[in-house]
């Protein structure tokens, strides 16, 4: 298993990769050593060392970053992914449908599931999401801001200009999905 830590864009992210796909990625510190805890007691963690394997990682996310095709590997067989529950899941699954340079608000997500009632576990849903970026939960917004971010709301917000999701003056454009 390998660890490691990758600087782009002014943002700072952690990843574990396992057999070559990844099955953790944070911007939070405190989470990626929280899953290093407790992925390490089935099999030791190891940095990623420079190589063809981290520079295709680090192609990837530059892509993924440029608005461009990439393939970032991992699986919904991912250890954090597979221990969520079903409703964790299916958010997470209706989360990476929604396209770069999108958003939908918490509540839109909830009604897809069934009923607005549900847009706080939609948050806590995106609150524990183990693949940041893959499952892009920072295109979850609340109906009058940004919304809550595990790796914090100017991570989140400097993630939603990446993607064009505000204009110059830094306020929310509404290209809802």
């Amino acid at each position: 298993m390998k660890n490691l830590t990758i600087e782009l864009k002014a943002l700072t992210f952690h990843l574990i990769i396992l057999n070559d796909q990844i099955i953790h990625l944070s911007f939070s510190p405190d989470s990626h050593q929280q899953a290093i805890k407790k992925i390490s007691r089935q099999q030791p963690i190891f940095p990623l060392k420079s190589g063809p394997e981290k520079d295709k990682l680090i192609t990837e996310f530059k892509r993924y970053f440029a608005g461009q095709p990439y393939n970032l590997p991992w699986s919904t067989q991912a250890p954090f992914y597979s221990s969520g529950s079903a409703f964790q899941q299916e958010v997470w699954e209706l989360i990476r449908a929604i396209p770069r340079g999108k958003v939908m608000t918490y509540g839109e997500l909830a009604a897809e599931l069934g009923g607005k009632g549900y847009a706080r576990a939609v948050g806590r849903a995106c609150n524990t999401n183990p693949l940041a970026l893959i499952v892009p939960c920072h295109r979850v917004v609340g109906v009058k801001d940004i919304g809550g971010f595990a790796g914090g709301r100017l991570i989140k917000k400097r993630l939603l200009e990446i993607e064009g999701i505000f204009d110059d003056g830094g306020q929310r454009q509404l290209p809802l999905k």
